[in-house]
């Protein structure tokens, strides 16, 4: 018996065999730590993909002069680190789970990447990603880009809540609070939901704004509208 050897039957008979009981709460706590940033990166992703579709491409040269500077403007880069992050966290302890290193690496992030795909449209379909309209305007400037490049009247952008409408005007009440009044007299007015509409056109006054056109504030995907009517039925 060589030395090298002799060492590794030192070691292994130093060694004490793990408790049956702490190795399944530890295969447990992995498993359940893994599905919970599993639905984690789901939240996360449906907040991307929401934000992703309701981004205003179409008026990216008009907002940034770009498509470049729009998308470093207004890309939900947030959201996308925190799906990644979560998906990277999820993966790791399905990894380390009983049977886990049984699986080849880019067959556990595959799987992992579709779950969360799949999870993630489910959640926005049904109107999750909504939720994140909720957020104030202060940490928007963090989590939800949109409601601060909207709020821009000076520059001929303008968003808000309808409060009242009348023939040639519409009351509006901006997601900062304001109070105005939106003339749509020869606007082109696009069919809206009570999330809010968003306005095109040119600032008259201090709380006076004439609108080129009202859109609005957030597109229907797939399932919403009908999961929110049978809500409020």
């Amino acid at each position: 018996m060589t030395n090298l050897d002799k060492q590794i039957l030192d070691k292994i008979k130093d060694l004490e065999p793990i408790a049956k009981w702490k190795f399944l709460a530890r295969n447990y706590l992995l498993w359940s730590s893994a599905i919970i940033f599993l639905i984690f990166a789901s939240f996360a992703c449906a907040w991307f993909i929401y934000l992703v579709i309701n981004n205003d491409w179409e008026y990216s040269k008009i907002i940034a002069g770009n498509f470049w500077d729009f998308w470093i403007a207004s890309f939900p880069h947030i959201w996308f680190v925190f799906t990644v992050a979560f998906l990277l966290i999820s993966y790791w302890n399905l990894r380390h789970t009983e049977k886990g290193y049984r699986i080849q690496r880019k067959h556990l992030i595959f799987l992992n990447v579709l779950i969360i795909l799949f999870l993630g449209f489910v959640f926005c379909s049904f109107g999750l990603g909504n939720t994140i309209e909720s957020i104030d305007l202060e940490q928007s400037k963090i989590f939800n880009q949109r409601k601060v490049i909207w709020l821009n009247p000076g520059g001929g952008f303008l968003a808000g809540e309808v409060s009242q409408i009348n023939d040639n005007s519409i009351s509006l009440i901006d997601f900062d609070g304001k109070s105005w009044i939106i003339d749509i007299l020869d606007a082109h007015v696009t069919p809206y939901t009570e999330d809010g509409v968003k306005i095109l056109g040119t600032q008259t006054g201090e709380n006076t704004f004439k609108a080129k056109e009202v859109l609005p504030w957030s597109r229907i995907f797939l399932f919403e509208k009908d999961f929110f009517e049978e809500l409020s039925n």
